[in-house]
């Protein structure tokens, strides 16, 4: 900022703590300066703001009113947390209800048969899964590896 304008200068002029010199000096420049003036008078509105807000009195209810206030925004969350974790312990029950139920499902169901022409079609005529395989028409999964431990 410009040195002329000496904000903090003019913050001590509004509040009076400043020297005899200082306020001559501060006179004369706000005579000259209409920045300055503009910004004395915003300094000076501020502190009568200031000096008005300290002067009010609160009604003698207004600690147990805030009190109970406080309290009953506390017990409103309280009682949204409780209603949350059951939300979230509903959720997690559901999860794991799902999760049984389809991996029951996948369990209860038989294997499914693979056609042998699909098993056998990469093997060698004379190999020994062709051996194990060829005389069914339907296996398993298990019977696959089977044929692939016993190479």
């Amino acid at each position: 900022m410009n040195p002329q304008h000496d904000v903090e200068l003019l913050s001590r002029y509004v509040d009076g703590e400043v020297s005899t010199a200082e306020q001559k000096k501060m006179e004369r420049h706000l005579a000259e300066c209409g920045i300055c003036r503009e910004h004395l008078e915003q300094l000076s509105t501020l502190r009568d703001g200031i000096r008005e807000a300290a002067d009010y009195e609160l009604p003698s209810t207004f600690t147990s009113n805030l009190l109970r206030t406080i309290r009953l925004r506390e017990s409103v969350l309280e009682e949204r947390a409780g209603a949350e974790r059951f939300a979230w312990r509903v959720v997690l029950a559901l999860s794991v209800l799902v999760v049984v139920v389809v991996g029951y499902a996948n369990l209860s169901q038989p294997e499914p048969l693979v056609t042998v022409d699909r098993v056998l079609a990469a093997e060698a005529p004379d190999s020994l899964t062709r051996r194990v395989i060829e005389p069914r028409h339907e296996i398993s999964k298990d019977d696959i590896v089977f044929a692939a431990i016993s190479k």
